[in-house]
Order: structure tokens, then sequence, then C-alpha cells
């Protein structure tokens, strides 16, 4: 794919994750996700994810374009569950009720009457 995308960038205990709202899903930053995960992503962990969970995306990260290894939300879970430590959990509830809240709320048409995370709270 030779699109260029720019990301929307979150920021958690002074560490970015660079995100992507792509085909009505959410997409983060492998790397990035991994120092929030406190591991490294490399291919091995990547490998135990389905070929749909994680994708190469060219991005514009603070003005440059970069290559960047990305995985979907269910691939994120999947990588939080393979590696569970305590603060997974929260960093899981970041993901779900801030940033994937987020990413969906921006993507929002004029005139859409559906339900919404923060509607619900």
């Amino acid at each position: 794919m030779t699109d260029l995308h720019e990301p929307t960038l979150f920021i958690r205990h002074n560490r970015p994750l660079h995100t992507l709202w792509l085909e009505s899903q959410a997409w983060f930053c492998a790397r990035e996700l991994g120092r929030l995960m406190g591991r490294f992503v490399d291919e091995r962990c990547i490998g135990r994810l389905d070929p749909d969970q994680w994708r190469t995306l060219k991005l514009l990260r603070y003005g440059r374009e970069v290559e960047a290894l990305m995985v979907s939300e269910s691939g994120a879970y999947t990588l939080l569950a393979h590696h569970y430590v305590p603060e997974n959990r929260s960093l899981r509830h970041w993901l779900t009720h801030e940033v994937v809240a987020v990413l969906r709320d921006g993507q929002e048409t004029v005139g859409d009457d559906g339900p919404r995370l923060g509607q619900m709270r």
C-alpha cells in the first residue's frame, strides 16, 4: 500500500502512541505499543497474529514519511493477552475507553444519530 497516512498521536506515561482509524478499525504502531507494554514487539510477536491483524503502512510522523508496522485493535488485545503483566489491564482500559473511543468519535458524520460511547456514560 503506497498511501501516506497521517496518524493521531496519543501520549501515555510520556510515551507516544501513533494511531489510525482505517477501514472502520483502530490501528496502533506496534513498536510504540510494545514500549507501553514493556516488551519489544518484533516479527516473532507479530507471527502469533493472524494476517489481518497487522500490516506495514507509510505514516507521516513528525513531518517525515516513515514505514511503520501497525497492529489492529484485535491484534493489540491479542498481544496484551499473550504478554500479560498486571499493568496491561490499565493499558487495555486506556486503549478501549480513551484511544479507540476518540478515534471512533472523530469519524462520525454530521447527522449521525447512532449511539456514542460518551452518551452511554
